[in-house]
C-alpha cells in the first residue's frame, strides 16, 4: 500500500509544476540524450530514462485524452517497467547502468498502476497530468520517496515530438542540442545508413543527401520563435562552465551531480556499445570525414555555412567556387553504395528478380541524386532566408569557442 503521504505530494507537486524544461536535439546524433543524462540526478529536478513517446506514443498525442486507456497501453509496454532486455532498450542503453554495467531498471507495475489511480483520485485528469505522474510514480518506485520540488526535465528527442509535447504542456521551456553538421552526418552515415547500403535500400540516400537534418532544421525554424541551443562540442570542451549557463538557463542551483551522466542515478554508458562514459573532449574537438570523406564534407559545409556562422562553428576561410563545384560530385558515399550494389549483382546471380531490383537502383540512383541535391539546396535557401529575414531568437547558451572544434582537413 502507498502511503496516502506520497500521493498527497505528488498530487500537489502536480498542480504546481511551475518549470518544465523539455531536452531535444535540433538534429540528430547532436548529444541530447547525454545532456539528458547530466541533468537526470539533480536534487532539484524530476527526470525520467524514458523518451516521452515511451510514455506517451506520438499518435495519441492528438486523441482525445482517455485516462484508462492510455494507462492500458503504457501497463503493456514491458520496456518502460524493465529495461534488461537489450533489444528493447539499444536506443537509449538502460540495459547496461552502473559501473560494472551490469544494472539495468525495474519497477512494480501493480504498484505504478496503484499510484497513478490513486492520484487521479484527487487530480484533474488530462495529457500534461498524466506524463507529470508517470514521471512522479517511476521516481518514487525507483528511490522509495519523491523529491520536494517542482522543476521537471522531460527528453523529447526531435523537434516535430517537441513541438507537439509543448502543446499539450502548455507555458514550457525547450533546450535544443547542436553538433557541427559534419559531424552529425558522418556518425549518422557511420552508424546507420552504411548498414542499410549494403541492403541496397536507395530510399537510404534520403539519408545520404543530408535530407533528415536540413528538414529538422527548417522545421525548427518554421514552428519555434525562440531557439535555446546548447553546443555538443562546447559541452564537452568545457563542461562545468556550460552546464552553470545551463543552470541559469532553466533556473536550478549548479550541483556536481551535473558533471555524471546517469540514468536514475546509475552510471549511463549512451548508445551503441559506447566504452565512454561521461565528456570526451578528444572525441568532439575536430571536424570528422572520415566515413564520408572530403567531397561531402563540403557539400554539407556549403549548405550550412549560414547556421554554422551564426551559431560560431569554424568554417574554411573562403569556400571557392572551384569547391563549390567539387562538392556536388559524386563523394565516398555515393561510390560505396555502386560498390554494394555492383558486388550483390556479381555474388548472387541466380537471384534474378533481386538482380533486377538493384540494377534498377544502379540505372536511376544518379538521376535520383540530382533530385535530392536540388531538394537540399531549396531547403537550405528557405532556411537561410528564415535566419535573415525573421524574428527567431536563436539562444546560443554555451557559445562555441576558440579552440573547442579544430578543423582537421
Amino acid at each position: 500500500m502507498i502511503s496516502s503521504a506520497y500521493i498527497e505530494s505528488a498530487c500537489g507537486i502536480i498542480t504546481n509544476s511551475s518549470n518544465i524544461t523539455c531536452i531535444s536535439s535540433a538534429q540528430y546524433m547532436s548529444g541530447s540524450l547525454f545532456l539528458y543524462s547530466l541533468l537526470d540526478n539533480h536534487p532539484d529536478l524530476h527526470t525520467n530514462p524514458h523518451c516521452i513517446n515511451q510514455i506517451i506514443p506520438y499518435e495519441d498525442l492528438s486523441k482525445q485524452f482517455n485516462f484508462p486507456e492510455q494507462l492500458k497501453v503504457l501497463l503493456n509496454n514491458d520496456s518502460f517497467f524493465n529495461t534488461s532486455n537489450k533489444s528493447s532498450n539499444t536506443g537509449v542503453g538502460l540495459h547496461d547502468l552502473g559501473k560494472t554495467r551490469n544494472d539495468f531498471l525495474v519497477i512494480d507495475k501493480k504498484k505504478f498502476e496503484e499510484f497513478l489511480l490513486a492520484v487521479f483520485s484527487k487530480s484533474k485528469i488530462n495529457i500534461k497530468n498524466f506524463i507529470l505522474a508517470v514521471i512522479l510514480a517511476y521516481e518514487y518506485l525507483i528511490s522509495g520517496k519523491i523529491k520536494s520540488t517542482n522543476n521537471f526535465i522531460i527528453y523529447t528527442h526531435d523537434p516535430v515530438l517537441s513541438h507537439k509535447i509543448l502543446e499539450v504542456l502548455g507555458k514550457s521551456k525547450i533546450i535544443f542540442t547542436f553538433r557541427n553538421q559534419v559531424n552529425v552526418y558522418n556518425s549518422l552515415y557511420g552508424h546507420y545508413i552504411k548498414k542499410s547500403f549494403q541492403l541496397g535500400r536507395i530510399q537510404s540516400y534520403q539519408k545520404f543527401t543530408y535530407n533528415y537534418l536540413f528538414k529538422l532544421l527548417d522545421f525548427l525554424l518554421s514552428n519555434f520563435d525562440e531557439i535555446p541551443i546548447i553546443s555538443l562540442e562546447e559541452l564537452h570542451y568545457d563542461p562545468k562552465k556550460s552546464i552553470s549557463l545551463l543552470c541559469a538557463y532553466i533556473g536550478i542551483e549548479f550541483n556536481d551531480s551535473l558533471l555524471k551522466s546517469t540514468a536514475n542515478g546509475l552510471e549511463w554508458w549512451g548508445l551503441r556499445n559506447s566504452k565512454i562514459n561521461g565528456f570526451s573532449k578528444s572525441l568532439h574537438a575536430k571536424v570528422a570525414n572520415k566515413e564520408i570523406g572530403l567531397i561531402d564534407e563540403l557539400n554539407i559545409e556549403v549548405l550550412s555555412g549560414k547556421f554554422h556562422e551564426i551559431l560560431g562553428y569554424p568554417l574554411h576561410d573562403r569556400i571557392s567556387l572551384m569547391e563549390k563545384i567539387i562538392s556536388t560530385l559524386p563523394g565516398k558515399s555515393f561510390l560505396k553504395f555502386y560498390s554494394y550494389n555492383f558486388n550483390f549483382l556479381i555474388n548472387h546471380r541466380v537471384m534474378v528478380k533481386r538482380n533486377l531490383y538493384f540494377l534498377i537502383n544502379i540505372l536511376i540512383f544518379p538521376l535520383f541524386r540530382l533530385k535530392c541535391l536540388f531538394q537540399n539546396y531549396y531547403l537550405m535557401v528557405r532556411i537561410n532566408n528564415k535566419l535573415k529575414n525573421s524574428s527567431k531568437n536563436i539562444v546560443n547558451i554555451n557559445p562555441i569557442s576558440a579552440n573547442a572544434q579544430k578543423r582537421m582537413l
